[in-house]
């Protein structure tokens, strides 16, 4: 789920900006027995995530069908794709306990861990608008919802992710973390306040926004059905409209959500 991208996000960086990735000591002693819980636990955990997650999102691309819907099925797997493809560097980076390859990685991993991720959010906006749109207003959506139209706004989705990513991309650096002597770590930016606003922004732009879309969507949804059931007015069309549609709901909430996220 979001959620979880979001708890991902703050486990791989702190709201100072930097991974807690450290080789040593940290102020006041040596590190704990629970940084080594974390050295086993998180790579058993990333690479069940990473089995599943490939797994998941690669039988879904391979069974699409190429209609309105499935092209935004197809955008946001390709985007978890992209979005699991940075596990790997994180789990290192933690089994490590350094950050070991290098400032070009740094920064173009935590561009791709905020772009994808929030190309994915948008998309599950976006599919939440489209279902809205076949259920409450299928005129409209026979004539919006076509395939090139759809593919135009899957590729579109891409701009303000990138832009969201792109601070990741010009401010990360490598460099000895502030609060012990050895090792290096992946920063994202070189102040406290600036990463502060950007990740206010984020959250609001990548989060609140799409998340406050999805609901109204789906809940204008679920008015339109039951007031429809309310004045009798339920046909063989609407009765199978209502059974799809609260399947469709429980699926992006089930499945789609769990993805993580390594922003900041």
């Amino acid at each position: 789920t979001q959620r979880l991208k979001m708890q991902r996000w703050f486990l791989h960086s702190n709201c100072d900006g930097e991974q807690t990735l450290s080789t040593k000591t940290k102020i006041g002693g040596p590190v704990g027995n629970s940084s080594s819980v974390e050295q086993i636990l998180v790579p058993i955990m990333d690479s069940l995530i990473l089995i599943l997650g490939v797994t998941g999102h690669s039988l879904v691309m391979v069974s699409t069908m190429g209609t309105g819907t499935d092209i935004l099925l197809l955008a946001l797997s390709a985007a978890d794709l992209l979005l699991l493809s940075t596990i790997p560097f994180y789990t290192v980076s933690i089994a490590m306990q350094k950050w070991p390859f290098g400032n070009v990685m740094c920064r173009l991993v935590g561009f791709l861990g905020s772009a994808c991720s929030s190309a994915s959010v948008f998309t599950l906006a976006a599919l939440a608008v489209s279902r809205y749109l076949t259920v409450v207003k299928p005129t409209r959506a026979y004539s919006l919802l076509i395939p090139r139209r759809v593919s135009m706004i899957a590729v579109l989705i891409w701009v303000p992710a990138c832009s969201l990513g792109a601070p990741q991309l010009a401010f990360r650096s490598v460099g000895p973390p502030r609060e012990i002597t050895d090792g290096l770590t992946c920063f994202a930016f070189l102040s406290h306040e600036q990463q502060m606003i950007y990740g206010l922004f984020h959250f609001l732009v990548a989060f609140m926004l799409p998340l406050v879309t999805i609901a109204v969507a789906y809940g204008s949804i679920y008015v339109f059905l039951w007031r429809g059931q309310q004045a009798g007015r339920a046909p063989q069309v609407e009765r199978y409209q209502s059974k799809n549609i609260k399947h469709n709901i429980k699926l992006p909430l089930l499945t789609n959500y769990p993805k993580q996220t390594n922003k900041c």
